[in-house]
């Protein structure tokens, strides 16, 4: 898998350190034995990996990674799901406090349980929609993916 990552990582230009590169794998396999037992993602995960299916979870957060300064404190990823964009983001980038969140409680299991195991900290995972979200502080970054934007959604995140 070491040996895909990277490959595809070159092929986009993207140079990942090798902590962020090894946090990926991690990511990237513990997704896989997840999502056996529940949809945690739309994407293919059987072995071999698709080159699309790197690009989606891997590659394109990474790429998106050198747009995000360094300058921000707090960041809410809404729709969490599987953990992409976020996971390998928060990989690339540790300072600053991150919120998760997710509305299906069994994959906020599965990002508990990433986030514990990569050892990822100042991150927390919340179960609630993002209508209902209460911010504690200012946000200084929101990402979304795959996530069905509608007009609700759109006043939502607006008023974040």
């Amino acid at each position: 898998m070491k040996d895909r990552i990277t490959a595809r990582l070159a092929e986009a230009g993207v140079d990942a350190s090798p902590e962020v590169l090894k946090g990926c794998i991690a990511y990237l396999s513990l997704l896989i034995r997840w999502n056996l037992r529940m949809n945690l993602t739309s994407l293919p995960l059987t072995e071999p990996l698709q080159d699309s299916t790197i690009d989606k979870l891997i590659v394109e957060p990474l790429m998106a990674a050198d747009l995000v300064p360094d300058s921000y404190s707090t960041w809410i990823d809404l729709g969490s799901g599987g953990g992409s964009p976020a996971i390998p983001l928060r990989l690339a980038h540790r300072q600053g406090f991150l919120r998760l969140v997710e509305s299906k409680e069994r994959k906020c299991a599965f990002l508990r349980e990433a986030i514990r195991s990569l050892e990822i900290g100042h991150t927390r995972v919340d179960s609630v929609r993002s209508a209902a979200l209460i911010l504690e502080r200012p946000i200084d970054l929101l990402t979304i993916r795959a996530v069905r934007l509608d007009a609700a959604l759109v006043q939502s995140i607006a008023s974040l």
